[in-house]
């Protein structure tokens, strides 16, 4: 569930995705002069702040050719902080992710991950006594969080153990109102039943063959399962977790045809702009978002290069 300032926690929390990590940030330019600042607050962590920067582990001359040159930066309850602070006036109070949570103030409600509501939320990891790592529950089991990079993974691929909703983005009724996290299973070899029914049907859709539409996860499901994942820039393990199963998703949801009735508009009224790249492998949906159109020909490609390094080859 979402509301006006839920969607846009989730909105700018995607906008960030790929900004890079710096411990003890809050949202901070990337620059050399902020990584030195924080590098001389935690100097245990200076070889880390310094190894991750171009300019300062002496690879390049200056930020201009640092692909996070503009760029914000944070570490993982920096970001959160940040995500919550710009987009819903939200502040969290604490100077970590255990005081964070710790701070009964910060929260409309909290708990173990099991029981979490399907609402934007805080998520944290609880190891050795404290919480080790927080991020972003966007809804459905996903999650946007800071470690490394800012990063998309799921409830299903790491050990969430607790979540807390923060105070003033949802009222209580909305609260009530909101269902339990339905989270797709992760499938791999030798899973069988409906959803891997379901993925095989997805993949088959987008152009992946996955062999006979029989439920069991084979050598051919798995193989297309590489294949999108590799033609998706996702790490191609065969395996679906949740990041998996969100890019199939959203690909099948931008291929789906406008319902009867549907406006061709934005929200402000004006007209969707429709555009193409020449090479006619990506277009904009009418949602605005980009669509890959992988060509048959690279599908192809894929499987059959797949083969071969699967030693399955004719």
């Amino acid at each position: 569930m979402t509301n006006e300032k839920a969607g846009a926690c989730v909105k700018l929390a995607e906008e960030k995705l790929g900004d890079p990590y710096v411990f003890g940030a809050w949202g901070d330019p990337c620059t050399v002069k902020i990584r030195k600042q924080y590098a001389g607050y935690n100097p245990a962590y200076k070889g880390k702040i310094y190894g991750a920067c171009p300019v300062l582990s002496g690879e390049e001359p200056d930020c201009g050719y640092c692909k996070w040159d503009g760029h914000l930066c944070y570490d993982c309850r920096g970001f959160t902080y940040y995500i919550l602070k710009a987009a819903a006036g939200i502040s969290l109070q604490g100077a970590g992710a255990t005081s964070q949570y710790d701070r009964a103030d910060n929260w409309e409600m909290k708990g173990n991950a099991d029981k979490m509501p399907n609402v934007v939320c805080c998520v944290f990891k609880y190891r050795d006594g404290k919480m080790s790592h927080t991020g972003l529950h966007v809804g459905d089991g996903m999650i946007i969080h800071c470690s490394t990079v800012v990063k998309r993974g799921a409830m299903s691929d790491t050990t969430w153990t607790h979540y807390a909703v923060p105070k003033g983005l949802y009222t209580r009724e909305e609260l009530k109102e909101a269902g339990a996290v339905r989270m797709k299973p992760t499938l791999r070899s030798g899973s069988s039943g409906d959803a891997v029914r379901e993925l095989q049907e997805d993949l088959k859709e987008m152009g992946f063959d996955p062999g006979e539409i029989d439920g069991k996860f084979g050598p051919k499901t798995r193989e297309a399962v590489m294949a999108f994942q590799l033609a998706y820039s996702l790490t191609a393990d065969g395996i679906v977790g949740g990041v998996t199963w969100q890019e199939i998703e959203k690909q099948q949801s931008l291929r789906r045809p406008k319902q009867e009735g549907e406006q061709d508009k934005e929200p402000d009224g004006e007209k969707s702009e429709e555009w193409r790249v020449e090479s006619g492998d990506m277009e904009k949906s009418e949602e605005g978002e980009k669509m890959i159109r992988v060509p048959e020909k690279t599908i192809r490609e894929l499987m059959e290069k797949l083969k071969e390094m699967l030693g399955e080859g004719d």
